[in-house]
């Protein structure tokens, strides 16, 4: 229902999109752009910034809830 301008721009803002096109594409034939390698790299980045920062804060209590 949305203008395909709109839409294009909703998909550049979700980052599971990416993720699905550097899979999709290679099936395809194509080449994932350099836009999608980046958001993963950035979502990868995060994602063990996070978990860095949380098994930093929780390392003693792991045993425990284990």
């Amino acid at each position: 229902m949305l203008p395909q301008r709109a839409a294009l721009y909703l998909l550049d803002l979700n980052p599971v999109y990416h993720l699905l096109e550097i899979v999709r594409l290679p099936l395809l034939g194509m080449v994932p752009r350099a836009a999608n390698w980046a958001v993963a790299l950035g979502l990868a980045l995060a994602g063990w910034c996070a978990a860095l920062l949380l098994f930093g804060r929780f390392k003693r209590r792991i045993a425990y809830w284990l």
